[in-house]
Order: structure tokens, then sequence, then C-alpha cells
């Protein structure tokens, strides 16, 4: 009863924006709306990273649109995170500034976009703004352009139905197809959102087959960098899909013997740090985590675990297949 009710809450919404209730109207640049059905963990920020270093790569100026998630804390001005034409590499303790002010995947965008392959461009701008309000944070980056951007990329933008998107993707994931509405399951909405797409994005953490990539035009999973040191290890997660992150680590050989999951954006105060840090040294682990994570923590970890190292799972989005159909719907911006 209570999913049903909440899609019901979600369709009168969406219908309200559409027949001009509520308020609803396109940006004057191209806007690629990128959503899930999944209220987290389905790869919405990395396929907009890929998405926005493809469009470098094409030479355009393009601007990265995301919500600046802060769990518990009024919503905020929107905030620059990175100029390509300023690609410093961010200290650890500027990645937590970030993070407590706009998120941590605006942190974790940060410490991205300021590596390679983003730094191996030098064609094209890309901006990366974080902020609830999509038009005033599209305002902002009109601030820094002498011109409109050629693409405007609203990153978990399916759902934020005061910009009327250009074009619309979904990411779609295992299990995604068969998985329940919140607030009984994990799902934002439905599988009917396939049906108004664009494009249908099918990620999984893992490389291989399942029914939901039948529904998609593209495909896609996560490719790691370098391992994380040899030993048993100590997960550390607060993501959308915990289980997903476990099952990529072990798909790639690291040996997790243990797994603290919370909620999607948690804070992670000092007390639970330490606490997870005393766990690890009784039971011989080493602790590792996402890199969503470390950008929050990082900064604090030697002081309160008393040195022991921390380690981040570190990787990005690989295509698959279907990467000639984005590059059309880039050409069309």
């Amino acid at each position: 009863m209570l999913d049903r009710a909440w899609a019901a809450l979600l369709t009168l919404h969406r219908r309200a924006h559409l027949r001009g209730l509520l308020p609803r109207a396109p940006l004057p640049s191209p806007t690629v709306a990128l959503g899930a059905l999944r209220a987290g963990g389905s790869g919405k920020t990395p396929a907009a990273r890929w998405l926005a270093l493809r469009a470098l790569q094409h030479g355009l100026i393009a601007v990265v649109l995301s919500p600046g998630y802060r769990p518990g804390q009024p919503s905020a001005p929107p905030r620059l995170i990175h100029d390509s034409r300023a690609p410093s590499p961010p200290s650890l303790a500027t990645l937590a500034a970030t993070a407590r002010a706009s998120g941590d995947e605006a942190a974790e965008a940060l410490h991205r976009l300021t590596r390679p392959p983003f730094t191996d461009v030098t064609t094209g701008r890309l901006l990366w703004i974080a902020g609830r309000d999509r038009r005033a944070a599209f305002q902002l980056a009109r601030a820094h352009l002498d011109r409109l951007p050629d693409l405007v990329l609203l990153d978990d933008g399916l759902h934020h139905h005061r910009v009327a998107p250009h074009h619309t993707v979904a990411l779609l994931g295992p299990g995604d197809l068969t998985a329940r509405l919140l607030p009984c399951g994990p799902l934002r909405e439905g599988p009917a959102l396939l049906d108004r797409v664009d494009l249908v994005w099918f990620h999984a953490p893992t490389p291989h087959s399942a029914p939901e990539a039948a529904n998609a035009t593209v495909t896609s999973t996560w490719l790691p960098d370098a391992p994380p040191p040899e030993g048993p290890h100590l997960l550390l997660c607060a993501t959308g899909a915990p289980a997903r992150v476990l099952a990529s680590a072990r798909q790639q050989g690291i040996d997790v013997r243990d797994l603290v999951a919370l909620r999607d954006h948690h804070p992670y105060p000092d007390r639970l740090l330490r606490e997870v840090s005393a766990r690890c040294r009784r039971r011989g682990l080493l602790p590792l985590t996402t890199l969503k994570d470390y950008v929050k923590i990082a900064a604090r970890w030697d002081r309160l675990s008393g040195g022991t190292p921390l380690s981040a799972l570190s990787g990005d989005l690989q295509v698959l297949s279907g990467a000639e159909r984005l590059d059309a719907l880039l050409r069309t911006c």
C-alpha cells in the first residue's frame, strides 16, 4: 500500500508540472537529463562524468548541474565545484570542505575532474555546479561563461520537473525491473519510466548479462584502477546500493571479510570512524571504502585511527556498447 501511495504522489507531481499547474520550462541551452529507477547507487553521476568527458573531447562547452545532496541540511545557494580551466588537484582538506558544503558527490567530482583523463583533454570547457535549484545553478554557470553553453547535463534530473530537458536518459541496474518502490524498496519510480525516455542505459558493477540489459540502448560496467593493498579488508560504504559495491569489490579479487554499510550520504561522525578503526584492529582487517566516502573522511582518518592506512576503491564507468548512440546525442547539441 505504501509503495502504491508513493507512485500515485509521484505521478500527480509530474503531471502538475506537465500541465502547467507547477512551473516547468526549458533552459536556453540543449539539456540532457539523467535519472534512474533506483533512488541511489545506479551510476547517474558516473554517467554524467562520462558524458561530460565526451563533450570535452568533442570541443563543447558543457555544464553539469548536480543536486549537491546534503542530508539534514537546508538547501544552500549553488556553488561552482570545478572549472576545467583551473584543474589543480585539491587537498584532502578541500575535498572534505566541499563535501560539507555541497555534498559527497560534488567532492568526488572535484577529485576526479582534476585528474586524468579530464586533464588530458585540451579542447572544450567544463563547469560542474552543485545546487538543488537547477535554474539558479545554470545562472551561476552563465556568470562564468561569455556565451551560452553548448550542453547542459542534469545529474539526477529526470525527477526535477521544473526544468524541461531536450533529451532524457534513464539508468537501469540488475534487479531494478522487479524491485519495489519507496518506501518498501529502493525504486524512486517503476519501469514505466523507461517508456518516457530517449535512451535506456544499463549499468552493472560487474560485467555480466542480466534480463534488464535487453531493455537498454547503452550498457556499461565498472572499470577498476589500481587495486588496494593485499590482505583481508573491511569495506566501509555509505551508498545507495552497498551490495553492488561489495559484489564489485569481490569481483576484482579483493578479500572483503566484513562490511559496514550505512545510509547513502552518511556524514561519518568522528565517533563512528574511531569505532570502525578499532574494529579493523581487533579483526586484523585493512579498512577500505568508496571514493565517494573517502573524500569525506580521509582528512580526519589518520588522526582518528591512529595511523591505520585507509584505501579507496578506485575506478570509473566503462561503456561496453552504445557509445555511438551517446555520441549521436551529443552531436544534436
